[in-house]
């Protein structure tokens, strides 16, 4: 069984958060295995991620266009309804 724990995310803040926080500890744990070496590939360099790349800056909220859901005649392509 699989059990999943949604989390919302409301903003591009709340989700690059969330993201670095995941990927930071996948690359804690890499470095955690490179201590010791892999059984079968002795001689082989651990694989590691490389480092979270820097994301868009914010939007700013003026320039984006308006909102589909306060706008109900463009949220069904400009058709009456």
């Amino acid at each position: 069984m699989v059990f999943i724990r949604p989390t919302i995310l409301k903003n591009r803040k709340d989700a690059r958060f969330q993201t670095t926080a995941k990927y930071q500890l996948v690359q804690e744990l890499q470095r955690q295995m490179a201590q010791s070496p892999v059984r079968l590939m002795k001689n082989e360099p651990h694989p590691e991620l490389p480092p979270f790349p820097e994301g868009p800056p914010e939007p700013d909220p003026a320039a984006l266009p308006p909102n589909p859901a306060e706008t109900p005649a463009e949220s069904n392509g400009g058709q009456p309804r």
